[in-house]
């Protein structure tokens, strides 16, 4: 069952009196609480009621064993009869900024798929690159596509095109450096 606006609203008058918000990737008083996933920070139109301790060991749906989240975090999330759990799984894994969770994923995923950490490419580059970047990253959204039903991008599917945006900066300052001395001129 969707979360509704207004349990949102019991959920965090309860939890907002017994968990500081230190370390997590919301605040308790953003305006739009009733849409934000209180392990990514990620805003969504719809978010689940998830048990801190599941129905089957026991949990109730009071709101001191009820959190919010999305579809993705709540399929991650710790079921298990301990509720210590639940607050150590949303803080480790709090975004420093919000909306930046997702992204962070698909750079470890990044570094996983290819070897190296996303941007040292580019920083090796001698001199830096002189690129727009919004129109570098408009380019990259071509040729991928949603899975059937996903509200975003896959996190293998950002990786790759984390590949892709490197590789693009690095032969273009390539090409600029060859340009600059000369080579290739006719």
């Amino acid at each position: 069952m969707p979360m509704t606006q207004k349990r949102s609203r019991e959920l965090i008058a309860y939890w907002s009196q017994h968990q500081d918000e230190v370390g997590l990737g919301f605040d308790w008083g953003d305006d739009d609480y009733f849409k934000i996933c209180w392990r990514c920070a990620y805003k969504f139109d719809s978010l689940t009621p998830c048990h801190i301790i599941p129905k089957s060991l026991g949990g109730s749906a009071e709101p001191n064993n009820i959190v919010q989240l999305c579809d993705d975090c709540h399929i991650e999330a710790p079921d298990i009869a301990d509720p210590k759990f639940m607050w150590i799984w949303i803080r480790a894994y709090a975004p420093p900024f919000p909306g930046t969770y997702w992204f962070m994923r698909a750079i470890d995923e990044h570094e996983k798929m290819f070897g190296y950490k996303f941007g040292s490419k580019i920083e090796a580059l001698d001199p830096p690159p002189q690129t727009d970047v919004p129109e570098k990253l408009k380019e990259l959204k071509n040729n991928v596509i949603q899975h059937y039903g996903e509200k975003r991008l896959s996190i293998s599917t950002l990786a790759c095109k984390l590949f892709e945006f490197e590789e693009m900066i690095v032969n273009e300052s390539k090409q600029d450096t060859q340009t600059a001395n000369g080579v290739g001129d006719t």
